[in-house]
């Protein structure tokens, strides 16, 4: 080869050599330039004027909030609000979020009727409940809800009464026969079935399921909660192709769907049930004995009938949502409530006397009229949900300015706990 040839060979070399080096010092200094510009921003010295933890560049605060889930409740709902007050900030990469603690500082929100927009962080839930009430907004939000609303009217629910009894005792017995068995019991399970029984055979369908359905549900519902709180703490699984590529993204598809087998199964017996029905005069009278308080999943059914703006892919959703939030939360709300029962045996002596004093020594059902005649054990519930309540914290997306301006966490926890 000719030295001329050569020189053009070693130098065209160079010039790629330079181009790719060029190539990746724009790629690693650019992202730098424009973090150094947006880190002096307004904008980030408005958020960083609240106080907070110490964050990383790029990362923000994630490097703490890479723990187990107990652990990050407890760094969010209690040590944070500990160290920093009633309303701080934290960074998740790039993207603030205020949490607040204050019942002050929240009442021009959730007394807002315009300031319902959920954050992102919602729609990692979006696969298991869909557009459900959870998730929507604006006047769709209106809507639903307004549609929904009669289902949870007291009296509506006070019709279930004898479910409630059956149930419970039922769940009593369990509870007795895992007594003889061994002298320490957890309820939760229990507990949790009862909750999801009611809901099978009340407002959400109209037989319970089997022992094996309910088992499987409870599994892949908790995996599903698993992955939520794995895609919260790690922002490139937030992002949902990149997350439906990765072995969680495939796992994670099992569980949804497994779990909503469960309430497809629920949503079909019902309607199944409500086609068998030959009277149909009847079959009106029973669902809406009063037309202002129908069930929940009837009112779904009804208002798909009726050419009303609900597919069928919304009932799934919206059954979905209730069957998590109605049996979930009251699992844990009465779980925790024995728990505190048993703790104080004061109180416990109270609770009994109460009983005795509403019932005797007589063994017949509990009635409405009796429930309100139980108001020391109200107030037992009502101080469980002020202690330990189900929902940790709750997330707004605010729209528009309201002394703050930002993505927020509501701490349900602090709040009752420091006032």
């Amino acid at each position: 080869m000719e030295p001329y040839t050569i020189r053009r060979v070693i130098m065209f070399g160079i010039d790629v050599c330079r181009i790719k080096w060029s190539t990746w010092f724009i790629l690693f200094i650019v992202p730098i330039i424009f973090y150094c510009i947006w880190i002096r921003s307004l904008f980030v010295r408005l958020v960083n004027a609240l106080p907070g933890p110490k964050q990383f560049p790029l990362l923000g605060n994630l490097l703490e909030l890479s723990v187990d889930y107990d652990e990050f409740l407890r760094i969010l709902t209690s040590d944070w609000v500990r160290k920093y007050g009633s309303i701080y900030r934290a960074w998740f990469t790039v993207h603030p979020v205020i949490f607040i603690a204050s019942p002050e500082l929240l009442e021009p929100i959730l007394g807002s009727h315009s300031l319902i927009s959920k954050p992102k962080e919602y729609q990692l839930l979006k696969a298991f409940i869909g557009n459900s009430l959870a998730l929507i907004t604006g006047d769709r939000w209106k809507n639903r809800r307004r549609l929904l609303t009669p289902a949870f009217h007291v009296q509506h629910v006070n019709s279930f009464v004898n479910i409630f009894n059956e149930k419970s005792v039922d769940t009593a017995r369990q509870m007795e026969h895992a007594l003889d068995v061994r002298d320490e019991l957890d309820v939760f399970p229990i507990v949790t079935q009862c909750a999801l029984d009611i809901l099978c055979e009340s407002s959400i369908g109209r037989k319970t399921r089997s022992q094996e359905e309910k088992d499987l549900y409870f599994q892949n519902l908790h995996k599903v909660q698993m992955v939520f709180m794995e895609r919260l703490v790690k922002p490139w699984l937030g992002i949902d192709w990149l997350f439906q590529l990765t072995n969680l993204g495939c796992l994670n598809k099992h569980y949804v769907a497994a779990a909503r087998s469960f309430t497809d199964a629920v949503i079909r017996d019902r309607r199944e049930w409500l086609e068998t029905q030959d009277d149909i005069v009847n079959h009106e009278e029973h669902l809406y004995q009063s037309r202002e308080r129908p069930a929940l999943l009837d009112i779904l059914l009804k208002a798909s009938e009726d050419g009303e703006m609900i597919s069928e892919d919304d009932i799934k959703d919206e059954v979905n949502l209730f069957m998590v939030a109605g049996h979930e939360t009251t699992a844990i709300t009465l779980s925790m409530c024995l728990y505190l029962i048993a703790k104080h045996p004061e109180q416990q002596k109270l609770v009994m006397q109460e009983l005795r004093q509403v019932f005797d020594d007589s063994t017949r059902p509990c009635s409405v009229h009796d429930l309100g005649q139980l108001r020391y054990l109200e107030c037992c519930l009502k101080e469980t949900l002020r202690l330990y309540t189900p929902v940790p914290f709750i997330m707004r997306y605010l729209t528009e300015d309201v002394q703050t301006g930002f993505e927020i966490f509501i701490h349900t926890i602090e709040i009752h706990m420091l006032n």
